[in-house]
C-alpha cells in the first residue's frame, strides 16, 4: 500500500528544462506524468 504521507520529488529538474528548452508555441509530450513534477514545470514555461 503506498504512503501518501511521503512527497515525490522530481530529480534532474534543471537538466531536463535546460535540454528541453520548453518555451510558448513548442509542443511536448510527458509519457511520465507520475506525480506530474516535469508536467508542470514543462507547462508553467510554455504558458
Amino acid at each position: 500500500m503506498a504512503d501518501d504521507s511521503t512527497v515525490h520529488v522530481p530529480v534532474l529538474m534543471a537538466e531536463v528544462l535546460q535540454a528541453l528548452q520548453p518555451a510558448a508555441g513548442r509542443v511536448f509530450v510527458d509519457g511520465t506524468l507520475g506525480a506530474g513534477g516535469h508536467t508542470r514545470a514543462l507547462a508553467d514555461r510554455v504558458a
